[in-house]
């Protein structure tokens, strides 16, 4: 029998509901569809490094913004993959154009959406702003769709 695309949604938010990484860090899976999704997180002084050589700037550490970025990017490729488990990553690329600082922003929020798709592979961009919509970076992630078990 197949899995409507309705019943994958819900399956999908109820497995992410699950996640005790997302719960560790409070992220949230705020749409998930056939064409995009998008996660987010509020910024919050336990998720910062302090510089105290340039001011006391508190920014986000560098290792939280990828983990919102990668469930968004996850969650839309296991919308399209031929295995319900975890969908196997190939690559990842990522990269930043700002930091986020506390106080300036608010909210982490990652995009998803397919930039490719065959048999074969899955590639997934996903852009990473602040709740104003300004740019931080990007996170390209790459799937085998259809894989051997060992």
């Amino acid at each position: 029998m197949t899995e409507t695309l309705k019943n994958r949604i819900e399956r999908l938010k109820e497995d992410y509901d699950r996640q005790p990484c997302g719960k560790k860090h409070a992220i949230s899976l705020d749409e998930l569809s056939a064409e995009s999704s998008r996660f987010s997180k509020e910024v919050t002084l336990g998720d910062c490094v302090i510089d105290f050589e340039n001011s006391n700037l508190t920014v986000i550490q560098g290792g939280v913004v990828p983990i919102v970025a990668d469930f968004a990017g996850v969650y839309l490729a296991r919308m399209h993959s031929d295995n319900p488990g975890i969908t196997p990553l190939v690559d990842l690329t990522e990269a930043y154009r700002q930091p986020f600082i506390l106080g300036v922003d608010k909210r982490i929020v990652a995009e998803a959406v397919i930039s490719e798709i065959s048999d074969s592979r899955l590639i997934v961009t996903v852009s990473v702003e602040n709740e104003k919509g300004d740019a931080k970076g990007w996170a390209k992630l790459s799937f085998a769709r259809k894989f051997r078990k060992a």
